[in-house]
């Protein structure tokens, strides 16, 4: 399906009146809004840590495969979830403060591979070196793993995994309707890229180094526009 970019989100596959909704929380009513809600920041995701590299009071990406998932009640009556991770240089504890839902979707993806960031610290209690998680994302082998990962703003109910696979897709059926408002010799002149490009590249970059040209390039229209 080709996409109208003035077309109602709830329209890609994928998304539905309910998704649509959460959309409209974040001010996205419609496939240009969608194209035109940029990352907030970018992960590097070639910079992983290996599990025997880490140290305690810094924040890292880690790449491991779930082997054991642990649910946890503290005196105080919060849940706390806990995976043991492992990759090919040994094994650490994650977990998850107060978010039980985590817990089911780690035992779906037992012996799967995960993304994880988050900040290492030895734990208070165990003393042992322990990441408590800030984002994760499952890798499986019908996903293209991101090197440069964007993170978008969101709202309750919206995952950043989602919104990337939406926005991609969009991409994938709809781009060639991105129109340049800059003729070509204003592009060369100014060595600017095209539009599609720039707003491709502003949510999937393949270098952190791209941001800067693509934001200056999408400035310069907004330049443009006013004269």
């Amino acid at each position: 399906m080709v996409f109208d970019l003035d077309k109602n989100v709830q329209y890609i596959k994928g998304v539905g009146p309910v998704m649509a909704k959460l959309f409209a929380k974040m001010g996205i009513f419609t496939v240009r809004d969608l194209i035109y809600y940029f990352p907030r920041n970018w992960e590097d995701r070639t910079n992983i840590t290996k599990i025997s590299s880490l140290i305690p009071n810094s924040d890292v990406l880690i790449r491991a495969t779930i082997k054991k998932v642990i649910h946890q009640k503290t005196n105080s009556g919060y849940n706390i979830i806990k995976a043991l991770v492992c990759d090919e240089t040994g094994s650490v504890v994650v977990s998850w403060f107060n978010q039980m839902f985590v817990k089911k979707n780690l035992e779906k993806n037992l012996h799967k591979e995960i993304l994880i960031s988050g900040k290492a610290d030895f734990n208070q209690y165990s003393k042992v070196l322990e990441i408590s998680v800030r984002d994760y994302e499952f890798i499986d082998q019908n996903n293209t793993f991101l090197r440069i990962a964007p993170k978008y703003p969101l709202t309750e109910g919206l995952y950043q995994k989602k919104i990337r696979e939406v926005i991609r897709r969009v991409f994938d059926e709809s781009a060639h309707k991105i129109m340049d408002p800059l003729p070509k010799f204003l592009l060369h002149k100014y060595s600017l890229p095209p539009l599609r490009n720039s707003i491709i590249k502003m949510h999937f970059p393949d270098q952190i180094s791209q941001i800067e040209l693509n934001r200056k390039r999408l400035a310069f229209d907004d330049f443009f526009m006013l004269q």
